[in-house]
């Protein structure tokens, strides 16, 4: 039924508010579903550590593909046998997972390595006690003598 005095234009936009709310209510829940992450990168914890030190040990989280499976191969060998270590950006606090150590290995930032630096070789006690140096200035930790220990949850 046409309105009198109102041109068709304005008919058009009063027959369609319903029609844009409901366009707009798609919209919205459209969004929030495609913010949602249908399938998660979930990390898996493995522990680090040196075998006549267990006081040392530390874990370290990934979900990069390539370093799940490195970190398969090497726990494939004997311990006296597996030869890479941990390289890695670290951070402050233990990041829900590293024990009670004061530092963590950035999930996602990290690989085992054959050979690294010296300036970032240490031990975890040696970051605790100087956090401020080996976050701040080195940056990264990797500790040439700790080995893969276990993998610990997925």
């Amino acid at each position: 039924m046409a309105v009198r005095g109102s041109r068709p234009r304005d008919r058009a936009v009063q027959r369609g508010m319903p029609a844009a709310r409901l366009c707009l209510l798609l919209g919205l829940l459209a969004a929030a579903c495609a913010s949602v992450d249908p399938d998660p990168q979930v990390e898996d914890g493995y522990l680090f550590g040196y075998d006549s030190q267990p006081e040392l040990n530390f874990i370290a989280v990934t979900s990069d593909t390539e370093v799940l499976a490195q970190l398969a191969a090497q726990l494939a060998l004997p311990l006296d046998e597996r030869a890479q270590h941990i390289n890695g950006a670290i951070e402050r606090g233990d990041g829900g997972h590293n024990l009670d150590w004061k530092w963590h290995f950035l999930p996602g930032q990290w690989a085992l390595a054959d050979l690294s630096i010296e300036v970032c070789d240490g031990t975890p006690d040696s970051l605790d006690a100087d956090l401020g140096y080996w976050v701040d200035n080195i940056g990264r930790f990797c500790p040439w003598g700790a080995r893969v220990l276990e993998r610990l949850y997925d």
